[in-house]
């Protein structure tokens, strides 16, 4: 009787453990790097991950560089410094996204977020900026699921402009 109630307390606690989404973190070899302005500093990526024993979520958080204002140099993942990118992408800022312009169609920027290269001040490594926010980025619960505007990328002379 003992060994049972073992057993089925070690299959609780297994299928406890398993139905928790783990968590994995990445550093870009970019991340030491202070952010440059409106540079995504993390990107979240919730998706789920195909197995030979079967399917599971998982959440993957890739550090892209450090923010400035922060103590540990860390990035804010919360809700008031995030976009959504897609429906399993989000992207974190190093200040809240309320501080970004709003994107309309007649905006003066060719595109919502750009893909900046080879900026020297940033040891040449790429990174997503952040021209201007949805209308509806405020809103929680993935009201926002695509940014307004096309991504594209920039040279280093376009990305000294913005």
């Amino acid at each position: 009787m003992k060994w049972l109630l073992i057993v089925a307390a070690l299959a609780a606690i297994s299928s406890t453990l398993e139905a928790q989404t783990p968590v994995i973190r990445v550093n870009r070899e970019s991340s030491y790097l202070p952010c440059r302005d409106r540079a995504v500093c993390s990107d979240l990526y919730n998706f789920t991950r195909t197995l030979p024993s079967g399917t599971r979520q998982e959440v993957r958080i890739v550090k892209n560089c450090k923010c400035p204002d922060n103590d540990d140099g860390g990035c804010p993942i919360v809700d008031d410094h995030m976009l959504h990118a897609s429906t399993i992408h989000k992207q974190y800022m190093c200040n809240p996204i309320e501080t970004l312009p709003i994107c309309s169609e007649n905006q003066s920027q060719p595109s919502a977020e750009d893909m900046v290269e080879g900026d020297e001040e940033f040891e040449f490594y790429n990174y997503w900026r952040i021209n201007c926010r949805c209308p509806t980025s405020q809103q929680t619960g993935g009201a926002n699921p695509e940014p307004v505007g096309a991504r594209h990328a920039v040279g280093q002379s376009e990305a000294r402009l913005g």
